[in-house]
C-alpha cells in the first residue's frame, strides 16, 4: 500500500511539473525544504547540512549521550533529535512545525539531528490524521484501512464523523468523505 502511494505521490508530481512547464507557471524558492518528518528520520544522510523543514509530535526522552533538547516523533514513531539553543521549549505532545538545519554530531556512535531556527505549534485540519500538517493521499489510505472496523481495534483518531455529525464508534464512508472533503489542505 505504502508503494502504491508513493507512486501516486510521483505521479501528481511530475503531472504538476508539466502543468507548471506547459502554462508557464513559476515557482517560489524557500529557503526550507519541506520534507515528511518518516522520510527524514529514514534518509537522513541525504539531509545534512540541508535546511529543512518539518512537523511531528514533540516528545521528551531521556537520553545518555544526546545533548538534545526534545524529540520531534512522527505518526509511525520514528523520531528525530532537536536542539533549540535559545528559542523557548514547546510543550510536550503538541504537533509543531520546525525548521531548522540537519547536522551529524560524533558524540559516542554518532547522531544526526535538527538545530532549530524557530517553530512554531501546527494547526489542525479535520482529516489530517497522521498530523503531519496537511489532508494528503496518507490521510485517506489510514482511514480506508480501518474501513468497516470499531473502535477499537481501529484506532479513535481514524472515527470522525458519525450520522449525527460526532464519532460514532465505526469507520464508514463518513468519515472517509470527511477526509476527502478536505483533501489538500494545509496549515504549514
Amino acid at each position: 500500500m505504502e508503494r502504491k502511494a508513493v507512486s501516486g505521490i510521483m505521479l501528481a508530481l511530475f503531472l504538476i511539473s508539466m502543468l507548471s512547464l506547459a502554462f508557464n507557471i513559476t515557482s517560489v524558492s524557500a529557503e526550507y525544504v519541506d520534507v515528511d518528518l518518516s522520510y527524514l528520520v529514514i534518509h537522513i544522510a541525504e539531509f545534512e547540512g540541508l535546511q529543512v523543514r518539518t512537523s511531528g509530535t514533540v516528545k521528551y526522552y531521556f537520553s545518555f549521550y544526546m545533548h538534545e533538547d526534545f524529540w520531534l516523533e512522527a505518526p509511525d514513531r520514528k523520531a528525530i533529535p532537536v536542539e533549540v539553543s535559545t528559542l523557548p521549549l514547546p510543550p510536550e505532545n503538541t504537533v509543531i512545525i520546525v525548521e531548522g538545519t540537519v547536522v551529524w554530531h560524533d558524540l559516542e556512535r554518532g547522531f544526526y539531528s535538527i538545530h532549530a531556527d524557530s517553530w512554531e505549534l501546527a494547526s489542525y485540519i479535520v482529516g489530517d490524521l497522521d498530523h503531519d500538517g496537511k489532508v494528503d493521499i496518507r490521510d485517506i489510505a489510514l482511514v480506508a484501512k480501518y474501513f468497516g472496523q470499531t473502535v477499537p481495534p481501529a484506532p479513535p483518531n481514524c472515527d470522525i464523523t458519525g450520522s449525527t455529525g460526532v464519532p460514532d464508534g465505526k469507520i464508514d464512508i463518513r468519515d472517509i468523505g470527511m477526509v476527502a472533503k478536505n483533501f489538500g489542505k494545509t496549515c504549514i
